[in-house]
């Protein structure tokens, strides 16, 4: 269990900073070193969660511009540019392992259904920042990068379930695959196809909400 201690100290620079900075340097500094754990395969996804998971229950940070100076927001904001790439970059791994048929899509599903949860979390967290603090254009912009570099992987996601779907076509053609083997096998690429296109008209709406914010 995590035991925060809140406390006023100095920075490196000998200048004063007070309880919240303090755990957002704490939090920052723990939540980094878990996103590299994860990086270099050392703990899992689900073990990611649950630790990162309790680090905000323990530290209870709320982004508050009544709280929070610049810097501590600065942080949090790259911390969750951070996770979001990391998050991405496993999921384009998953993806390159499907394409090269190292993994069925049944485990395809299954290993980006917790990077998709921690992608949403990380997405609630930076729109939880932009709407909340005064300094609006730099969180929302980081925001809209995020919408942005998300947009492109769900394409490249709808790509390579297109073109698996092809592949199988083409052993149906050839009769290397029965029609009854082959309703099996598109299945569940379609349902990964539907849940791309879900997940792309819900950044598209996003994109829509910004351009005429």
């Amino acid at each position: 269990m995590v035991n925060p201690k809140i406390y006023s100290a100095e920075n490196a620079d000998g200048e004063h900073i007070g309880p919240y900075e303090c755990q957002v340097a704490t939090f920052t500094n723990q939540a980094e070193q878990l996103l590299s754990d994860l990086t270099d395969d050392k703990i899992t996804p689900e073990h990611y969660q649950s630790q990162i998971s309790e680090y905000h229950s323990a530290y209870k940070i709320r982004f508050s511009h009544k709280e929070a100076d610049l810097q501590a927001l600065i942080k949090l904001t790259k911390l969750h540019e951070d996770q979001l790439a990391t998050f991405m970059f496993k999921v384009e791994q998953l993806l390159n392992d499907l394409n090269n048929d190292k993994i069925t899509p049944e485990q395809y599903q299954s290993k980006t259904s917790i990077y998709n949860t921690l992608i949403e979390a990380v997405m609630a967290e930076l729109n939880e920042l932009s709407s909340a603090c005064e300094i609006r254009f730099s969180h929302k912009e980081a925001d809209l990068q995020a919408v942005t570099k998300l947009t492109k992987l769900y394409e490249d996601q709808l790509a390579t379930f297109a073109f698996k779907i092809e592949q199988l076509l083409n052993d149906l053609n050839n009769d290397r695959l029965t029609p009854e083997q082959y309703q099996s096998k598109t299945e569940i690429y379609n349902t990964l196809i539907e849940a791309s296109k879900a997940e792309l008209r819900e950044l598209d709406s996003k994109q829509a909400a910004y351009s005429v914010a």
